[in-house]
């Protein structure tokens, strides 16, 4: 008898420990994971310096993930060509002090419509009257 209440309390408190891990899994996400040689922006931590950061950037960067290290940890170290002051930086962060940075490759088709030259105005659009499309001028008639 005291053996097979203990076998239910036992399975009681295995299936509400079930129920708090997928509540707390589903108001929890998974950490992004990097590579080595991704390039990442890093939050910026303000100094005390009794100015206000409001207008300061989040992000600063590029720096390049150099190293994966264990329980999600990587060591961020400035870009080798590109080192912002005379000491570089190298760190290890976690990846919620982290983000990728963008990078625009070739398939961003949107900057070659940037590039394309406006057309012309036409001599009948500086006349400076406003005219109704062909669409909504029967609806004011």
């Amino acid at each position: 008898m005291k053996d097979q209440i203990c076998g239910e309390v036992m399975q009681r408190i295995h299936e509400e420990k079930l129920k708090w891990k997928r509540r707390f899994d589903a108001a929890h996400r998974h950490p992004r994971n990097f590579s080595e040689g991704d390039l990442v922006a890093i939050e910026r931590v303000p100094g005390p310096t009794g100015m206000s950061h409001k207008l300061e950037p989040a992000y600063r960067g590029p720096y390049i993930v150099t190293k994966v290290l264990s329980n999600d940890r990587y060591l961020v170290e400035d870009l080798p060509d590109a080192p912002r002051t005379s000491r570089r930086y190298s760190g290890v962060l976690t990846p919620e002090h982290m983000k990728p940075w963008c990078v625009l490759g070739p398939e961003a088709d949107w900057v070659d419509e940037l590039e394309e030259e406006p057309e012309p105005l036409r001599s009948n659009e500086l006349s400076g009257k406003a005219e109704l499309s062909d669409t909504n001028a029967d609806a004011f008639e």
